[in-house]
């Protein structure tokens, strides 16, 4: 990812202080109006206030005044703030300048100033400019209108100094985008096309209702973010490699809270990528206090110790991203991309299930993620709790992951697969049936390493020495137990990939060793972890019946 220059601006904390102020305003009874203000701000640059006028104000000019002064006391400043009401407070053009950096914000205004409550805040436009070392940058900002601003709960914790306590309401925000052009720090000035990356919002909004100070429904929508790198910049090249030159992203989020129930439900989080597609979240969480909303955060601590996760749906929707992926891939290790995409297929069919449990619905998503990769339209991976809600808390105290996945029952569809449903429970004495099979792809010529070289073992056969030389037969199945004959004697033991090592534990032993393993041609190589090394060769399915 490229690297963006972008000065710490005095521009936007002088806005904010603007802001704060107007939060510290007016309204009643009579229009009070100051001289255009210039103050010198602690870094040594200047804010100018063109117009300062509340309207119908429960202020006097006295107090006006010393809420834009600098000398004021503090204290003094906020029992004004939380006592100042005012019809409308217009400051105009707010203009921070200082050594290569100015920032303008046009026609900044508030309307319905109420103790720390706004009716709408909004300014018709901004612009800020800036020069550094890398080049000179430059945003023209558009409109932003803010209604239903509520900081009377900051304003409360500003008294303790601890801000962490407060809570910021807003009921909705419309903007209307920016654009631009910033330096890249990492490419030079006199690059090929320069070095200026540029960025433009088309717009963003937010939408949110309230039970009190508690937010039942949010909806947040970000639109046409398009990001064009600098020619020879880093992440211009690895566009390129994707067949892009930009790239131009939306999100989306929705939220609901059920105050009866005490269930949050994130309905929508979506992140949409032109030419690559998009990836969608749904989660819901159980045990969600009304005091994560309202409390100080000592409480929202505590409170967040009894949350539970109730259930998580992840869809992707290919739009060109997962083969241009694998065409990456397929070039980085000197293969097809047919070829390099059947060998990921077969890989999901065996790996997943085997990550899973190895249980029939386990079949079945690592099925429908062969079937995706094999033919990339969508997916839809679904997980939720066997047996009720999961407290966060206990699945942390479980400590390892694959612990906390053996408590989820997992499903995966692909468009154009149905749903599996799940395999009823074979009856006493009767075998389980067979995983479903999927396509594997013929073994790629040259070294395999990693899943690649794990994919080539699991389902098949090994046979060689182990640590004391006896001669020995290791059939790992699909379902992840690992059944060794030696001295002709088999024993069954369990197996589990984590990271890109496989880790072997049978009944006899203290603890799990793992290994990573190699494979060229039918000859695989376990290496444990102080480096040593074994050769085993690779014979297909259960080769000796174990």
């Amino acid at each position: 990812m490229t690297s963006l220059s972008v000065p710490q601006s005095r521009g936007l904390r002088a806005l904010a202080l603007a802001l704060t102020t107007c939060v510290s305003a007016p309204a009643l009874a009579q229009t009070v109006s100051l001289e255009p203000l210039m103050m010198t701000t602690p870094e040594g640059g200047t804010l100018t206030l063109s117009r300062i006028e509340a309207t119908d104000t429960n202020l006097t000019r006295d107090e006006l005044a010393k809420l834009f002064s600098k000398d004021a006391p503090a204290a003094e400043k906020r029992a004004i703030a939380e006592k100042a009401k005012a019809a409308r407070l217009t400051l105009g053009d707010v203009v921070s300048e200082a050594k290569d950096q100015r920032f303008v914000v046009k026609g900044l205004e508030a309307r319905g100033v109420d103790s720390g409550r706004i009716a709408r805040l909004s300014f018709t436009g901004a612009e800020s400019t800036f020069k550094n070392e890398q080049g000179d940058g430059k945003l023209a900002i558009n409109g932003l209108t803010v209604d239903g601003l509520d900081l009377s709960h900051l304003m409360a914790a500003a008294e303790t100094g601890r801000f962490a306590d407060g809570a910021l309401k807003i009921d909705r925000i419309a903007f209307d985008g920016f654009e631009g052009s910033v330096p890249d720090s990492k490419t030079p000035k006199d690059a090929a096309g320069g070095n200026l990356t540029r960025v433009k919002l088309g717009s963003m909004s937010l939408d949110a209702s309230y039970a009190g100070d508690i937010p039942t429904k949010t909806a947040f929508a970000l639109r046409s973010l398009v990001i064009q790198p600098a020619p020879a910049s880093e992440l211009a090249t690895s566009l390129k490699g994707a067949g892009l030159s930009q790239l131009e992203m939306g999100m989306t989020f929705s939220g609901t809270y059920d105050t009866a129930a005490k269930t949050y439900a994130a309905d929508d989080i979506t992140l949409s990528l032109a030419q690559l597609g998009s990836v969608g979240l749904k989660a819901e969480l159980a045990g969600v206090e009304p005091v994560l909303f309202t409390g100080d955060q000592a409480q929202r601590t505590a409170a967040a110790m009894g949350l539970a996760f109730s259930g998580l749906t992840v869809r992707v929707v290919n739009g060109g991203g997962v083969e241009k992926a694998l065409a990456f891939a397929a070039a980085s290790q000197n293969k097809t991309m047919d070829a390099f995409q059947a060998e990921t297929a077969g890989m999901a069919g065996q790996i997943i299930p085997a990550l899973l449990g190895g249980t029939a619905s386990a079949a079945s998503t690592g099925a429908a993620v062969a079937a995706f990769i094999s033919n990339p339209k969508s997916l839809t991976v679904t997980a939720k709790p066997k047996a009720g809600p999961l407290s966060l808390v206990e699945a942390a105290a479980l400590g390892d992951p694959m612990a906390v996945v053996a408590r989820l029952a997992i499903t995966a569809v692909s468009e154009g697969a149905a749903a599996a449903a799940p395999a009823p429970a074979p009856k006493a004495g009767a075998a389980a049936a067979p995983a479903p099979k999927v396509a594997q792809a013929a073994p790629a010529a040259g070294k395999l390493t990693g899943l690649a070289a794990l994919n080539a073992v699991i389902g098949n056969t090994v046979s060689g020495k182990n640590s004391d030389g006896d001669a020995g037969v290791w059939f790992y199945d699909k379902k992840g137990a690992v059944k060794q004959l030696v001295d002709d004697e088999i024993t069954v033991g369990k197996w589990a990939i984590k990271g890109e090592k496989i880790c072997e534990e049978y009944p006899e032993d203290d603890e799990e060793t793992c290994y990573t393993v190699e494979v060229s041609g039918n000859v695989a190589t376990f290496a444990d972890e102080d480096g040593n090394g074994r050769r085993y060769t690779i014979a297909a399915g259960n080769a000796k019946s174990l």
